[in-house]
């Protein structure tokens, strides 16, 4: 016979897994963001040089073209 002490300690079990699995998804997702948000950063930096670096060669040419 089943009894409720067994369902208890069953449905303790199938808890403490959903917990594991959700802190194991939460560490996962957690890491794919700050992996984003390192690629977001670095991309963003590169594009403010390569920016830079074009402000500066417009900059030459259009001081060429006024000499």
């Amino acid at each position: 016979m089943y009894c409720a002490v067994d369902e208890i300690s069953d449905l303790n079990d199938r808890l403490i897994g959903l917990q594991h699995t959700k802190d194991q998804d939460r560490e996962m997702f957690e890491q794919q963001l700050q992996q984003i948000r390192n690629e977001h950063r670095e991309t963003n930096e590169q594009l403010s040089s390569d920016n830079m670096m074009l402000s500066t060669f417009f900059i030459r040419v259009s001081i060429m073209n006024v000499v």
